[in-house]
């Protein structure tokens, strides 16, 4: 039984090694509109238009088309994410990342998919669990200044907490608002 499964999972291995990861499996689903028979570059253009007004531009892949933001922080006191963060009331460095797709259907239907991330920075408190995954059990004589520059040489950590529906939605209708605009 275990060797049939082990040559099974090689074999899976082996199948999908050349895969490509140009499918929609490199873009998350969001909230989507759909906009009739208009050219995937026009509604691409008003796409790119429309998330300027909210965001700056981080990336543009012309090939796929995708636009992605800059990441922008703010600090927010409002209970976000976990439990403890409900029961204490602590500030939170957070930010939000906003990336538009534009596909065309069979049908020759244009869409535009809209998702804004919200992510909370959890740095300190990775950094602040850091010592129960290290390899050994029994405490250790380090100094403060040592377990610093172990920590300051980490990058940070993003956890995304949610999406920003109505942001998404004020996006879509710019993307509209333009076109209408253009006459497309």
């Amino acid at each position: 039984m275990t060797k049939k499964l082990i040559s099974l999972c090689g074999l899976s291995l082996v199948l999908f090694a050349g895969c490509s990861m140009d499918s929609d499996r490199d873009f998350a689903p969001g909230s989507v509109a759909s906009f009739g028979k208009i050219p995937p570059d026009a509604l691409f253009a008003a796409s790119k238009r429309a998330l300027k007004e909210y965001y700056r531009i981080d990336s543009v892949d012309k090939r796929k088309l995708i636009v992605r933001s800059v990441p922008e922080e703010y600090v927010s006191e409002a209970a976000e994410g976990t439990l403890a963060d409900t029961l204490g009331k602590s500030k939170h460095t957070l930010r939000k990342i906003a990336a538009v797709r534009v596909r065309e259907s069979e049908k020759g239907i244009s869409s535009a998919v809209v998702r804004v991330y919200i992510q909370r920075r959890d740095t300190e408190s990775i950094r602040a669990f850091a010592y129960q995954r290290e390899a050994e059990d029994r405490p250790s004589e380090q100094s403060m200044e040592k377990i610093s520059e172990r920590g300051t040489k980490r990058a940070e950590v993003w956890s995304t907490i949610g999406r920003d529906y109505a942001q998404e939605r004020k996006i879509l209708d710019s993307i509209k608002e333009i076109l209408d605009s253009t006459g497309k």
